[in-house]
């Protein structure tokens, strides 16, 4: 079905603080894994600063018109500790647009 409607994913990281995003060595990892998983439906990792995250989330999905929004919770946490979840709520009530947790 995605092949049919010629889906693509883009992949969004936001940070809160300015730092050199997208050249660690992790950052190179999650890329090839992307690269490998998603094959022709990877478009782009967008990088982008913002002090709220999910006001980031929400305009990057308004700005390009997006028809769902995948999150993967407890990525932005060290270790193995996980989070209380607030950005899965928060999306959960404000996103217009469905959304997938990748759990």
């Amino acid at each position: 079905m995605s092949r049919k409607h010629k889906a693509q994913v883009h992949v969004l990281t936001i940070q809160q603080h300015e730092m050199a995003m997208g050249y660690t060595d992790d950052d190179e990892s999650n890329e090839a894994t992307l690269n490998y998983f998603l094959e022709m439906f990877y478009s782009h990792h967008s990088f982008e600063e913002n002090e709220d995250i999910e006001k980031g989330i929400l305009n990057y999905i308004e700005k390009h018109d997006m028809d769902m929004l995948a999150i993967m919770p407890r990525t932005h946490l060290p270790g193995s500790e996980a989070s209380e979840g607030r950005l899965t709520r928060l999306l959960t009530l404000h996103s217009n647009v469905p959304l997938l947790v990748l759990d």
